[in-house]
Parts: C-alpha cells; sequence; structure tokens
C-alpha cells in the first residue's frame, strides 16, 4: 500500500506594501479597515507594525476607551514623553491616549478618588 506523502504546512510570504503605492490609498480606507477589526489587544497591536500608515489608526483604536496606567515612579518620564510631544511635529503615541491613571503605590500624598468625591488623604 501506497502511503500519501506527509503534507507541510502551507507557508505565507508577507511583504511590506510598496510606499508608493501605500501613498495613493487614502488614508480613511486604512482607519476604515481597522474600524471592523475586533477590540482584540494583541491583533491591534500587530496592526501597528503592520506598516506606517495603519500605526495612527491602529493606535487610535488601541487606546479608545482603555486606561493607561502609569506607576508614581514613571510620572516624570510621562511628562518628559508628554513634554516633548507638546513642541514636536513628529507622530506619537501620547496624542492617542485618553486617560490616565496614576497608581499610587503605597504613596498617601496622592489624590484619591471616592465615589464623585476627590479629596487629598
Amino acid at each position: 500500500m501506497n502511503e500519501a506523502p506527509e503534507s507541510s504546512p502551507q507557508q505565507t510570504v508577507t511583504v511590506p506594501l510598496n510606499k508608493d503605492l501605500s501613498d495613493l490609498i487614502p488614508f480613511e480606507i486604512f482607519e476604515y479597515i481597522i474600524s471592523l477589526l475586533p477590540n482584540h489587544l494583541p491583533t491591534l497591536k500587530n496592526c501597528t507594525l503592520t506598516c506606517r500608515a495603519w500605526l495612527q489608526p491602529s493606535w487610535k483604536r488601541l487606546f479608545a476607551g482603555r486606561i493607561v496606567l502609569v506607576h508614581r515612579k514613571n510620572i516624570d518620564r510621562l511628562l518628559e514623553i508628554i513634554e516633548r510631544n507638546a513642541h514636536s511635529d513628529s507622530l506619537t503615541i501620547i496624542r492617542f491616549i485618553e486617560r490616565v491613571a496614576i497608581e499610587q503605590g503605597g504613596s498617601s500624598r496622592l489624590i484619591r478618588n471616592e465615589g464623585n468625591q476627590e479629596r487629598m488623604t
């Protein structure tokens, strides 16, 4: 009896979209493609790596409605990034972050939100 040869998994080769071609595609098309994806973090993170044209719509979708948690020890670094972004025309992730929460890490000097009332502890 002849056995069928063992099949190997199909290999897919991905080639980046030529920049000249991607420049011809309206930005709104890329936004629309990203908007059709599920709100799945690994998928959206991978979209940020697909090509430069997908970066902004991916970041926008990635951070929409999410809270970025920053430990209090990293506040100075976050403020440096924000300051640098304010004086730069380069594309940075800061403009897409909508909400930031500061992790207190045991500090009793930061503001705590209890119900609708904020108070210093």
